[in-house]
């Protein structure tokens, strides 16, 4: 891995000034651009470079990278990690970790966080930005109502799914909260998650999304989301990457979102083990709310 010297805080007060996030003060050097992920990715990455003899990572390209987030998905990283750093003194409790010394298990962890958020930065660099959508605070007859009120067409099976409030089986129910609330939604592609043309199953997309820090969407998620979204193109279809709930005949489903002859539809879609998704199926999925700021 090529090496990259990030500027200490001895350095910028040398200068006078210390950058802003946005680098305002004018065009930001890259060991800067990479220094805006953090403290904790610094050291987690001068451990990686420490570590690896791999100098086929591009530096210049990942810099250009941390360029393309969005500032709502840079606060998600760096907060992400910050939260795996405070559960590094647990991890390093553990059995596997006593089978070396201290410090090259406290190494091998610090690598590891590096490379599982590389791999985060360069997946939200593909990723449109979130999208706030209100949520939550409804019945289902309030939804029902402003389905209704806005023309959307509900499928039979999806209106079944909004009426299943008990379940006999592994599946979901449907549910609505109490609290309205202003959620961030990622929609991506199933290939944004894989870098891959091959098709995938429902389990594979739903536990890379989660591993890459997304999460399901609620069931009220679906009729909501579909509320917001009027500007639909004509024939697409999107899918929400949720809790399948299961229908009269046991299968499970999940909400799809579509367009057809200038109508908006809220219809179902059974998602069964041995169906595969094609590289351009569109998900919508959660952006995790951040917890409070660690102090």
């Amino acid at each position: 891995m090529s090496e990259l010297t990030r500027p200490t805080p001895e350095a910028e007060k040398s200068r006078g000034t210390t950058r802003d996030p946005d680098f305002t003060s004018g065009p930001p050097t890259p060991a800067e651009i990479l220094s805006s992920l953090g403290a904790d990715f610094g050291v987690c990455w001068d451990v990686l470079q420490e570590l690896t003899k791999d100098n086929t990572f591009n530096v210049e390209a990942f810099v250009e990278t941390i360029t393309k987030l969005h500032p709502e998905y840079l606060e998600h990283i760096k907060r992400g990690l910050e939260e795996d750093m405070m559960k590094l003194p647990e991890l390093m409790a553990k059995p596997a970790a006593a089978l070396t010394s201290y410090g090259e298990a406290k190494k091998e962890y610090l690598a590891e966080f590096a490379k599982k958020y590389i791999e985060r930065i360069e997946f939200y660099s593909r990723l449109k930005p979130p999208e706030k959508v209100p949520t939550g605070g409804k019945t289902v007859e309030q939804l029902e109502y402003e389905l209704r009120q806005a023309n959307v067409n509900v499928s039979d099976y999806a209106r079944e799914m909004m009426h299943k409030t008990k379940t006999k089986d592994k599946y979901g129910t449907f549910t609505t909260s109490k609290e309205a609330k202003t959620i961030d939604f990622v929609r991506l592609k199933v290939k944004d998650l894989f870098r891959d043309k091959k098709n995938h199953s429902f389990e594979e997309i739903i536990a890379k999304a989660e591993e890459l820090g997304l999460e399901l969407c609620q069931s009220e998620d679906g009729p909501n989301y579909r509320l917001h979204y009027t500007n639909q193109l004509q024939w697409e279809w999107i899918w929400m990457g949720m809790k399948q709930i299961s229908d009269s005949d046991g299968g499970p489903h999940v909400f799809r979102l579509g367009r057809v002859g200038g109508e908006l539809w809220l219809r179902d879609f059974w998602t069964y083990p041995t169906f595969m998704w094609f590289p351009e199926v569109v998900f919508v999925l959660r952006l995790p709310s951040l917890s409070p700021q660690v102090t």
